[in-house]
């Protein structure tokens, strides 16, 4: 009677762990969600205001800088969620011996970039898993973020405009990693959710 008792609180135990388990990962996949569509939204709207109609970038050095930061320091956060994704996107970064720096310089450069990287993280995925993942073309992804804007959600939803603050000298890679933070924490917590948005 006594194993079958400990049985059943081990049972309990498990199916707890395991459930504590599938619920953070739930939660921490929101925030990779979340994540991608600040990244190819700000890489989307990159491409739209901030190059002259010669296609010469109009932000200063310093601005540049602070953008570089930002991408590279933005998967420490990752870390916490899916090691395995900050790991790749080092990995895929050397491997194509990608300078984000230069990326910025070229209209379509960023945007290319978190395509690409979406796609090659997508497919590694596909490789393990018996539920395949789409990959995105450029004129998909394009169309997404054209037919809904997701910088005005931010702002509205979360009270920050990024491509705004790069553009009015307000950003810091500081203050932007604070802000995604602040919102992992709560996403992981449930004071907020992040709701994907069909497009």
């Amino acid at each position: 009677e006594n194993h079958f008792i400990e049985g059943i609180q081990n049972g309990l135990l498990y199916n707890g762990f395991v459930s504590s388990i599938v619920t953070k990962y739930y939660k921490e996949n929101k925030f990779l969600h979340f994540l991608w569509h600040l990244l190819h939204s700000l890489s989307y709207g990159y491409m739209l205001q901030c190059f002259d109609e010669n296609d010469i970038c109009i932000l200063t050095e310093q601005q540049k800088k602070e953008l570089v930061l930002f991408f590279e320091d933005i998967y420490s956060l990752v870390t916490g969620c899916n090691n395995k994704c900050n790991n790749h996107y080092t990995r895929y970064i050397t491997e194509h011996s990608i300078s984000l720096l230069s990326l910025l310089e070229q209209r379509k450069g960023l945007f290319y970039f978190y395509v690409d990287l979406h796609n090659d993280i997508t497919q590694n995925y596909n490789k393990y898993s018996s539920k395949k993942k789409h990959l995105y073309s450029y004129d998909d992804v394009e169309k997404i973020y054209n037919n809904y804007d997701y910088i005005l959600y931010f702002e509205k939803t979360y009270n920050f405009n990024i491509l705004r603050d790069l553009l009015e000298n307000q950003f810091t890679c500081e203050k932007y990693i604070e802000i995604c933070k602040v919102i992992r924490l709560n996403i992981l917590n449930e004071k907020i959710d992040y709701k994907f948005v069909v497009t």
